[in-house]
């Protein structure tokens, strides 16, 4: 067993990894697989249980549930539907019976109040506690090892124990800081599904290194500054302004695969906004220029014959800087 320290962000990742493959066939996989589930299981489920629900919290939530059944829009098979928001399950409310309902509900938020405030100080340490880093021993294997019909989504999160290759051949490479910036989510939104062995096998190291060069960009202060400053004060100023939905929580559409507060148009909503970003030019602007920058790096290259022949041009497009003819 080795020790390697990573976030407990990352760590939960890994846990669900490994729960993913520990079927997949091959001995040797499957041993270090069962041998690192066991050696992280105790600290997984320490976060789990810090992030459970307090039971008057629960309490609260059963009776949200009971309050809204009477009023909840209901599938053509009469069952009730539900929203999600920030990790729970809302009944959707017909719009004709909001009235009706919201008094009922402000009463139950006032009841529960001391519950709802608990519970949201405990998501803010809770967020703290996954960025912190951890001392965790795992079984590691040679990337040679990974068994057939392994994705490459699925060999991405486990890679904190798969063993660092030496490249064969490496270049200096620049590579796109808005890419980096956004590195885990764009590998698993755009090679999750691939299962070509042969790039599984050239690229993961690759994607080792750039995930290092996406946690030190996340570390710099251009990046805390803008997180910090300008996001937070961002969603806090939209969900101020956005619409509401029956229970007083700020309304969300999907804009570019991803989630924005719906906020209604208006002109002292885009003069307040305009301010706001004023006050944050120099932020803005430095991270601006960070996204527009490159990072050198020293990858191995690969050739056209390595990709998979059903690569999108997106795809390709994400891995040009890498790519040799």
């Amino acid at each position: 067993m080795d020790k390697i320290t990573i976030s407990n962000n990352r760590l939960l990742d890994l846990f669900q990894g490994l729960g993913a493959v520990k079927d997949l066939k091959g001995a040797k996989f499957g041993y270090a697989v069962s041998r690192t589930l066991r050696s992280i299981d105790p600290l997984v489920k320490a976060l789990q249980d810090a992030a459970a629900f307090k039971p008057d919290y629960l309490e609260f939530i059963q009776a949200r549930e009971d309050l809204g059944l009477p009023f909840t829009v209901l599938s053509e098979n009469g069952e009730p539907l539900y929203d999600l928001y920030q990790g729970e399950l809302f009944l959707q409310i017909i719009p004709e019976r909001v009235g009706e309902f919201l008094p009922k509900y402000a009463s139950l938020e006032k009841k529960y109040a001391k519950a709802i405030k608990a519970k949201e100080a405990d998501k803010k340490e809770y967020d703290e506690i996954l960025k912190q880093d951890v001392t965790i021993e795992v079984f590691t294997i040679e990337m040679d090892m990974l068994p057939e019909g392994i994705s490459l989504g699925h060999a991405f999160r486990i890679l904190p124990m798969l063993t660092p290759r030496s490249f064969d051949s490496s270049i200096p490479c620049s590579y796109r800081n808005d890419l980096l910036l956004n590195f885990p989510s764009m590998v698993l939104r755009n090679f999750a599904g691939v299962t070509n062995r042969d790039f599984i096998l050239g690229m993961l190291e690759n994607f080792r290194i750039m995930y290092d060069a996406f946690l030190e960009l996340g570390r710099s202060r251009i990046v805390a500054d803008y997180n910090n400053l300008y996001e937070q004060g961002r969603i806090a100023f939209c969900e101020k302004n956005a619409e509401k939905n029956q229970y007083g929580n700020p309304k969300m559409i999907e804009v570019r695969g991803g989630l924005e507060y719906l906020i209604p148009e208006s002109s002292e909503y885009s003069k307040a906004m305009r301010i706001f970003n004023g006050s944050m030019k120099e932020v803005i602007s430095q991270y601006e220029a960070l996204l527009n920058g490159r990072s050198s790096l020293h990858l191995s290259p690969i050739s056209f014959d390595k990709l998979p022949v059903d690569f999108s041009g997106t795809q390709i497009d994400l891995l040009a800087d890498l790519i040799r003819e």
